[in-house]
């Protein structure tokens, strides 16, 4: 008698890739959350993307608006934690919204360093000889304008 053939389960190659996609997100995730100082700076960072979505309902008044209740200038107090400033505005308030600008200016610099990165590395080894010698120089110069003793950046010493 023969043996019976095992029916072979056919993947679409969009389906093969989700699958790998979420094998190599699973094991990114597991080596952040072992991680102690990379979970600190996720919860810092959830916590601050938080209190940027949440501005209009965390905060007690606009950020420009000013209040009636205090002086200007006058002290922290148990309905103004941080004080009033010299306009009269609650500054707890201003820093509250001040974090949605915050949280942008820093996504959006995050962007075109990664934009700018890209297209000098690609072109950089695209290119290669010269310039990219001259970029890599750069690079060095101004990325890492001080010393260490495993130094990237000097030239290897030839052996004659």
């Amino acid at each position: 008698m023969g043996e019976v053939a095992q029916p072979v389960r056919i993947v679409s190659p969009f389906r093969a890739r989700t699958i790998v996609l979420a094998r190599r997100l699973r094991g990114v995730a597991t080596q952040v959350l072992h991680n102690r100082s990379a979970v600190l700076g996720l919860g810092i960072l959830i916590f601050f993307f938080v209190l940027a979505v949440a501005a209009p309902w965390i905060a007690p008044y606009g950020p420009l608006e000013p209040v009636t209740d205090a002086a200007p200038l006058s002290h922290a107090s148990p309905s103004h934690p941080f004080g009033v400033n010299l306009l009269g505005r609650d500054i707890y308030s201003q820093v509250i919204w001040g974090s949605q600008v915050s949280l942008i200016v820093g996504v959006m610099s995050a962007f075109v360093a990664i934009v700018i990165g890209t297209g000098v590395g690609l072109i950089s080894g695209f290119v290669g000889g010269w310039l990219d010698e001259v970029i890599m120089r750069f690079r060095c110069r101004a990325v890492d304008p001080l010393p260490r003793p495993h130094d990237r950046c000097r030239r290897p010493h030839r052996q004659p």
